[in-house]
């Protein structure tokens, strides 16, 4: 599997990578070794969401954020990390 990250996903890891945010930085790192490992289950309550977002999914990395992805063939596309995918 390979993953790519969206460009706000890449601005998202520049802000956390910033902010000194150390227990945020392991728990993505975390997350993203648990979705090479199994997109679909593990570490970070993985959701598959429904509606606008289908097939999509979420992984929780704190209360307010979470790691949005998808899953294509063997390609995993991170589409965000910071705020909530409900945010507007």
């Amino acid at each position: 599997m390979e993953i790519t990250y969206s460009p706000k996903a890449l601005d998202d890891i520049e802000k956390i990578k910033k902010s000194g945010l150390n227990s945020h930085k392991q728990r993505l790192e975390r997350i993203i070794k648990s979705i090479l490992e199994n997109p679909y289950e593990g570490f970070g309550n993985p959701e598959q969401l429904k509606h606008e977002f289908t097939g999509k999914w979420s992984r929780e990395l704190s209360k307010k954020d979470r790691v949005l992805y998808m899953v294509e063939n063997d390609d995993i596309f991170i589409l965000s990390i910071l705020g909530h995918y409900t945010d507007k």
